[in-house]
Formats: structure tokens, sequence, C-alpha cells
């Protein structure tokens, strides 16, 4: 499914041809785009996306409106999928990451997250094919930050609140935390929505956790445990 999305045509720092901005849909990476729009960094370094096919709709809501708006600014909007840029894709990769879960009994845990490895870092590695990564990490969540010759952090001095200062002072609308429907690391506040205000995906996260080997929680299935938060 496309989702609906689909494009219509300080001293700064420079980032050329040579350079991606590896874009998430979430506060952090739309920051390293507001400070391109703000002249804090210079060019139009393209702008890349890797899709799950899990994401929540608000996040391709927000990546419908504000790529469309930045296409149209002259922007390099790319959106990769399995079934579009098959080559940058490993060769046991589904159409997206709810099939590849289903076909292997699995789900998404703390010790096995083929969203993060299969779908978005390695795709976007083998498309950006020697250019320098422009990653989304904040300095709430310096531990993350890994010193890597292809990856540059542009907004690590930037907490995320100032990063959605950023976002609003460059006139773009502030996203949702991103991430999938179906990811083990969301909080319990994020649970608690996705089983209150996204029934369907809700329904289908159950059904999938059903058909797994495993569980998203530790010794406990996500409806047993939905019963104890609620």
């Amino acid at each position: 499914m496309d989702r609906g999305i689909k494009f219509k045509g300080d001293v700064p720092m420079t980032f050329k041809d040579d350079h991606i901005i590896s874009w998430g849909g979430g506060v952090n990476s739309t920051a390293i785009i507001a400070l391109h729009l703000l002249g804090k960094l210079e060019g139009k370094p393209e702008i890349v996306f890797a899709d799950t096919g899990c994401e929540y709709p608000e996040t391709y809501a927000y990546i419908n409106v504000v790529g469309n708006k930045l296409v149209k600014e002259g922007w390099k909007v790319t959106i990769l999928r399995p079934y579009t840029h098959r080559e940058y894709y490993g060769t046991k990769v589904k159409n997206n990451l709810y099939q590849y879960l289903w076909d292997r009994k699995d789900v998404s845990t703390f010790r096995s997250r083929p969203c993060t490895a299969e779908y978005k870092k390695s795709p976007i590695r083998r498309y950006a094919n020697g250019r320098k990564q422009m990653i989304g990490i904040c300095k709430d969540e310096l531990k993350r930050l890994k010193v890597e010759d292809d990856k540059i952090y542009p907004i690590k001095d930037y907490t995320r609140d100032g990063c959605a200062w950023l976002i609003g002072k460059a006139g773009l609308p502030l996203p949702i935390k991103s991430g999938c429907y179906l990811c083990p690391f969301q909080d319990k506040a994020r649970w608690i929505d996705l089983h209150n205000n996204h029934k369907k995906l809700w329904d289908k996260t159950i059904a999938l956790e059903k058909n797994s080997r495993f569980t998203f929680k530790h010794n406990i299935t996500l409806e047993k445990q939905m019963e104890k938060w609620l």
C-alpha cells in the first residue's frame, strides 16, 4: 500500500550531494530538515524515508503533507519500499514488515528487531551508496550515537524540546513520535493509545502475536497486559 503518499513533482554548515537525510517522519529527523530551512545548514540533501508498511497513520499523513511541501520547494524526497526498490533490500524481506513477521511466526522484541535492521538501516545504507547519512539523534539520547564514517549527527547539541522548537520556527507542523505500531519499545501510554484509538491496527497486532512463537512483552500477552493497564 502506498498510504496515499504521492510526491508532485550562525555560520551554516554546507552539505552537498555526498549526504542524505535519513528521515523517520518524527521530531528528531525532521529537525535536521528544519535546520536547513532556517539556514543553519546549507544545501538541499536528498531526504530518504524507508517505509516498513507498519508506521502509524499520523506518520504517513505527516510525510505526505511535509514531503509534498518540500518537493514543491525543490527538495528530492525518496520513499524506499521493498516492492518499489527491491534492489536495496535483502532477499528474505517481504513487501511489508507485518507479512515478514507473520511468515516467520515472529514479533519484534528486544531480542529481534528486523524492523530496524532489514527495513530501515540496511536499505538506506545501500541506497546511500557511499553518501553520508544525516541521522536524527539529539542531546537527550547520546548513548545511541555511534561514531561511524558514513554517519553524521547534526542535532546532537539540541535537546528534543529544542528540536521541536526548530520545527515550529521553520514553519513545519510538529510530528508525533515516529515508530512502527508493532514496536516493542513503545511505552505504556502509546500501547494504550494504539488500543483506544487505532482499533484495526490493535487487532492486527494481537493477531500477529497469536500467530507468533513469542510475545511482545516478557511472559505475558498484549491482551493480558492491556487488561492490567486498564
